[in-house]
């Protein structure tokens, strides 16, 4: 099951991902797709997608430069206050999550949900509980994370898969590394992706 989660999973999910990307801008109703998404872009849950923005580039950080971090978190008093910038964060997430995932379902009780949307949510659920559960019960995830994670991570990009370390790591971690990897491939399926492209193409 290991293999399945940490090796197999991660590559279906960004290679999935790629395609679909790649797919969406060389479509040729592409410019159709962004305008019926105008309204998506303009009425999107904003506060959630700069909070969850904040966290996934801070683990991008420390994925890319754990020196840096763990810099950084030599001296206490520094790593106390990311630890707890980086926990308020989610809790912010968190709650403006669960604010427009509940209007957004009052908004449309008579519409058929979108299995894809419904399952993104969930995802994203699972995401942001168990890593303010781990950042809680587990001290200090900003070092360990780093000393785990990085190179779990560069031994796939190396297509050497090593999942030593990471299938020793609690079953909340796991689960956490799992539903990360599921968001991205379900992503690119969902209205949030819409979203998000649709603000980067009006941008350009």
């Amino acid at each position: 099951m290991n293999n399945l989660f940490f090796i197999v999973l991660p590559y279906i999910s960004i290679l999935v991902f790629l395609i679909s990307v790649i797919k969406k801008y060389k479509s040729n109703d592409q410019s159709s797709n962004v305008e019926s998404n105008k309204a998506t872009c303009s009425s999107g849950p904003q506060f959630f997608c700069v909070g969850f923005s904040i966290i996934v580039f801070g683990h991008l950080i420390g994925l890319i430069f754990p020196s840096l971090v763990l810099a950084w978190n030599s001296n206490s008093v520094r790593l106390i206050i990311l630890e707890v910038g980086v926990l308020g964060v989610a809790l912010a997430s968190l709650f403006s999550f669960i604010y427009f995932v509940l209007k957004g379902a009052q908004g449309s009780l008579d519409q058929k949900s979108s299995p894809k949307n419904t399952g993104l949510n969930i995802l994203l659920l699972i995401l942001l509980i168990t890593g303010i559960s781990v950042s809680q019960f587990y001290k200090w995830g900003s070092s360990w994370g780093v000393a785990v994670m990085t190179p779990y991570l560069r031994s796939l990009l190396k297509f050497s898969p090593d999942i030593s370390a990471v299938q020793t790591l609690h079953f909340a971690v796991k689960i956490h590394v799992i539903a990360a990897f599921a968001v991205i491939g379900i992503l690119p399926f969902t209205k949030v992706f819409d979203h998000l492209f649709c603000s980067l193409k009006n941008k350009s």
